[in-house]
């Protein structure tokens, strides 16, 4: 968020100042040592299991420390209650309650770019030294003291034009339940083959070319666009971009199809199409090439739905894993009649079709709760 003149009634506060935090108390467990059970387990990003024992019982608000995203209205904060289990990817805050609401530090944190405050390249971090010096505006009654009430009345008309996008993302939700319903309902499991389809090792017919490693000393603010990670899943994630040439079989066109193969389980993994201008692609994600009688849109949803069982074989620490190249190439590949997978796609089109209509009212939506968002940190709410 763009730092603007607060209200006379408000005033800036180190966040040292209005929470306590608690990151001694946290505990990271490897997938191999953890035992399973219902107590969530927590990770920069939201849930990452679930085990059987807690370190915490109380409302929290956690804040990415490293492996998440801190730009200008990207997630990196979410509130826990109840018993659970945090790893060291998460910053663990408890408010001081005569300071400061927790949903209001919520919306502040996830509106406002904090980038300034992150440190690395390749997997930023942000330090709790850093993190406690970083300033937070406040309503102020007129001793200085936090005005409670005043957060209360601004938390409640956030949450109301939140309502407003959530409705809006539930249709999204349901058109995505629709497709994926359509597709078993033509393919059948994808893990059993119960339609009988001739199937084929990926590696028989499907080419999988690796990006290209750009070194962060190569990066630039001018020359082609780097598709990284999260250029995939976060359509609002900014762009590194590289001045030079690149292998041809590293730049990616519109409508290119993309296997992103590392990242975080539940947010990272899967199949796109690329919709966006031409770019070079970054390493740990394929550029998948088909053979003809495979029709992109339906090899994506197949893929896809397969994820639960790539994932569970995938490598690496707690939080970043990968599935390596060879497990891919060893996945059955339905092969259904051309003409089917066709009639697949055009029914997704036609879904998506309808979504496109419906983006001005997401818009709109969107729009009214950013505005709300502004105002309400530059005390014009108040």
């Amino acid at each position: 968020m763009k730092q603007k003149q607060i209200n006379q009634n408000w005033k800036e506060f180190e966040l040292g100042e209005i929470i306590e935090c608690l990151d001694n108390q946290r505990i990271p467990i490897t997938g191999s040592d953890r035992k399973k059970g219902e107590i969530p387990y927590y990770g920069a990003n939201g849930q990452q299991d679930s085990v059987a024992d807690s370190i915490f019982n109380e409302e929290l608000l956690l804040l990415a420390e490293d492996g998440g995203s801190w730009g200008y209205k990207q997630k990196c904060s979410y509130i826990i209650n109840g018993k659970s289990w945090v790893n060291n990817h998460a910053h663990v805050l408890r408010m001081k309650k005569d300071m400061i609401n927790i949903n209001l530090l919520r919306y502040w944190f996830n509106l406002t770019d904090l980038n300034k405050y992150i440190s690395g390249t390749t997997r930023g971090k942000l330090n709790q030294g850093v993190m406690k010096k970083i300033k937070i505006p406040l309503p102020v009654l007129s001793d200085g003291t936090s005005d409670l009430e005043k957060q209360k009345q601004i938390v409640a008309m956030l949450e109301k034009a939140e309502g407003l996008k959530d409705k809006r993302k539930g249709l999204d939700e349901l058109f995505d339940e629709y497709l994926k319903s359509v597709f078993y309902e033509m393919f059948g499991d994808p893990f059993n083959n119960p339609k009988g389809f001739n199937t084929k090792r990926l590696v028989k017919d499907v080419v999988l070319i690796n990006g290209r490693a750009f070194k962060t000393s190569e990066w630039s603010n001018e020359g082609i666009k780097i598709i990284r990670i999260q250029n995939l899943n976060k359509p609002s994630a900014g762009y590194n971009r590289y001045n030079g040439e690149v292998d041809e079989k590293n730049i990616v066109e519109k409508g290119d199809m993309l296997l992103s193969w590392s990242g975080t389980p539940g947010t990272s993994f899967g199949v796109f199409i690329w919709e966006k201008e031409k770019a070079a692609l970054n390493q740990h994600i394929f550029k998948v090439e088909l053979p003809s009688d495979l029709e992109k849109t339906f090899f994506q949803y197949f893929i896809n739905s397969k994820l639960l069982e790539l994932i569970s074989k995938s490598h690496g620490g707690v939080g970043l894993q990968h599935i390596t190249k060879s497990e891919l190439n060893n996945v059955d590949v339905y092969y259904p009649p051309i003409t089917l997978q066709e009639k697949f796609a055009s029914i997704v089109e036609q879904v998506e079709k309808i979504k496109d209509k419906l983006k001005d009212e997401k818009k709109d939506a969107d729009e009214l709760f950013n505005a709300l968002m502004q105002k309400a940190f530059s005390g014009e709410l108040a």
